[in-house]
């Protein structure tokens, strides 16, 4: 049995043995003009020659590489083009479609300025054109299940809904600028900005009252609002008593936001794209492109191919010929 102290000057030869075999296996430098042994698991013996020799492969390799980028332009150049090119059409087209719900809103604006001025239906015509009185028919609120007239429905249905909305928070830490569709009310408490649509925020947007003698104003024309048109058939009910028609501005206008929010992140996400494809075009030409990639036109080899096989198949003609003709007459 071997003693501990055996044991360790046994470890101890075996790994002086192990080190000096590694330094007998060490390789020389292949720097340029370098004659000193290698690092352990290195080609090199410092930085400075594998920069040195990095050098040397640019330069002897670099220029034949430019010459044969220059010649032939890669096809991935030409799609990253076409698709730039593309992304640039439909970048206009978002924001021409921008351009127009902007004038639709300054047409409901313009029609709501208009039919301000209109008188509006007797209350008595209203309510026999009806058939029934509309305090005569009752029905149950869809958020809270209290029984409710149908004049007062919408209204009620509408105050519920503000409360529950009222318990979610739509906010973030950053404020939008340049796009006036959100509330972008300040909470000081939570720090942050509300993001709901300003037509359809409920916590921070109040009602206007509703007077006796407003009229509904409603746009009856399925086409409206369309450009350079005015809306000449409008419901002329007074507003507080259209049941058919409630919050009808705000629900055009909402749509409309709507519309725009959608647009506005497609166009970010077509500006993400087309700053991806223009970082391709520029960094293609890059030193490390030119070095790692090339262009093979296989059409060339094709011709290649097919000449090499015409001269070959000529000359193994001519070379028959000539055997026919060395070849003695037969007798």
């Amino acid at each position: 049995r071997r003693t501990r102290k055996q044991l360790g000057a046994l470890s101890r030869d075996l790994y002086h043995g192990e080190e000096d075999a590694e330094e007998t296996a060490r390789q020389q430098c292949q720097g340029p003009s370098c004659v000193f042994p290698a690092r352990p698991h290195s080609k090199y013996c410092s930085e400075e020659c594998g920069v040195k020799m990095a050098t040397n492969r640019i330069r002897a390799y670099l220029p034949e590489q430019q010459a044969h980028w220059n010649d032939e332009e890669p096809v991935a150049k030409t799609f990253n083009r076409q698709k730039i090119h593309d992304l640039e059409n439909e970048q206009k087209t978002t924001r021409s479609r921008l351009e127009e719900l902007d004038r639709r809103t300054q047409a409901i604006d313009k029609h709501i300025s208009a039919v301000a001025k209109a008188t509006p239906t007797p209350e008595e015509e209203v309510i026999e054109s009806g058939g029934v009185r509309a305090d005569d028919l009752t029905i149950y609120c869809a958020t809270c299940g209290q029984p409710v007239t149908l004049r007062a429905a919408m209204g009620h249905m509408e105050r519920c809904f503000v409360k529950l909305e009222g318990t979610v928070s739509f906010g973030s830490l950053v404020m939008n600028e340049g796009i006036d569709i959100f509330c972008d009310k300040y909470d000081p408490a939570q720090n942050t900005y509300c993001k709901r649509l300003r037509v359809l925020c409920p916590e921070h947007t109040k009602e206007p009252k509703i007077g006796s003698q407003e009229v509904c104003g409603c746009p009856l024309d399925p086409s409206f609002p369309s450009e350079n048109k005015t809306c000449l058939q409008f419901c002329s009910r007074p507003k507080r008593l259209c049941i058919q028609h409630h919050c009808w501005e705000k629900l055009r206008r909402a749509e409309i936001d709507q519309e725009k929010l959608n647009l506005y992140l497609k166009l970010e996400e077509l500006s993400e794209q087309l700053r991806l494809n223009q970082w391709q075009v520029e960094h293609r030409h890059s030193l490390m492109a030119i070095m790692l990639h090339h262009t093979v036109d296989h059409s060339k080899e094709q011709r290649g191919g097919d000449t090499n096989n015409n001269s070959s198949s000529q000359q193994q003609q001519e070379e028959d010929k000539d055997d026919m003709d060395l070849a003695p007459p037969c007798v």
